[in-house]
């Protein structure tokens, strides 16, 4: 008997990738437009399924997992697994999957377009009183998994003095001049700190914002809260600091920050693209298939 899967909520395939995806499943599968947030709603459209996929920003709850006995698998099409509820789905034996790595590259490329503008004042602010190169400035990332290796690629190949912080040292990549410093190190040396750690890790309070020397550029790439607001507002308001944040931080922090002075807060996600939903829906079809047995 075929498996029952369900789309939870907007998903964002393209419609190339729901064709696919119907065709694999043979089943006349619905995309929802919207995302669905109480755990009452997510069991009511899940109800029957062997597996349901959903968005990164889905929260699946012990709740969801107790009234959704039938499942077996949730595809979470996106990076973060920061909302699902691992220890019931362990529980009740469900398997969770997501995609890592399919849009990391070109975040870097709109993240170095935005300094390059705001170095030289492209756009509406310009970092100091004279246009300047990134050629040797210094940049600081904060975790170094996929994402912050995407921005440590791009930093280098600027030939800009690059350091690190993670909670675990890359070897091979302090061989490729990437420096590893502690913290408050990094923090106060420092022009630009890059904040690419997992959701919701908060990395910075008012003791690491106080590390941060006046006049320089806080990049947060990270989903949810990275750090404490009244801290981070604190040093926004000093002269000459300057802050950048990617839409894929969530829309709170876009309420909360878009409208201040010398933040620069589009309303656009920097990792998409064509290429970015295309290697997406690839991989999700790829791990949906491993469950199902099939090939892709």
């Amino acid at each position: 008997m075929a498996k029952k899967i369900i789309i939870l909520d907007n998903i964002h395939m393209l419609p190339s990738t729901q064709e696919q995806l119907s065709s694999l499943l043979d089943q006349d599968l619905e995309f929802p437009a919207e995302h669905t947030e109480t755990p009452n709603e997510l069991a009511i459209r899940a109800k029957g399924a062997d597996g349901v996929l959903v968005s990164p920003f889905t929260k699946l709850s012990k709740e969801f997992f107790n009234s959704c006995t039938n499942l077996n698998y949730v595809g979470v099409c996106g990076s973060s697994i920061e909302n699902i509820d691992l220890e019931a789905a362990e529980e009740h034996g469900v398997k969770v999957t997501n995609v890592t790595g399919y849009g990391d590259i070109p975040v870097a490329e709109v993240v170095f377009s935005k300094l390059v503008s705001l170095s030289r004042g492209f756009e509406e602010y310009k970092w100091k009183e004279d246009p300047v190169e990134l050629f040797g400035k210094s940049i600081g990332i904060i975790g170094l998994g996929d994402l912050g290796k995407s921005i440590a690629n791009f930093a280098l190949s600027y030939g800009m003095k690059s350091s690190y912080f993670s909670h675990t040292r890359k070897p091979e990549w302090e061989e490729k001049g990437l420096a590893y410093k502690e913290l408050t190190e990094l923090l106060q040396s420092c022009e630009m700190i890059v904040l690419a750690t997992p959701t919701n890790e908060l990395i910075l309070s008012k003791t690491e914002f106080d590390a941060i020397k006046n006049g320089s550029i806080l990049v947060k790439l990270s989903s949810g809260s990275s750090f404490e607001s009244k801290d981070f507002l604190e040093w926004i308001a000093r002269p000459n600091n300057f802050a950048m944040f990617d839409m894929a931080s969530g829309q709170e922090n876009y309420e909360k920050y878009a409208h201040l002075n010398r933040v620069i807060f589009p309303k656009v996600i920097f990792g998409h693209s064509i290429e970015t939903k295309q290697r997406l829906g690839l991989d999700v079809i790829k791990n949906l298939c491993d469950f199902l047995g099939l090939s892709a």
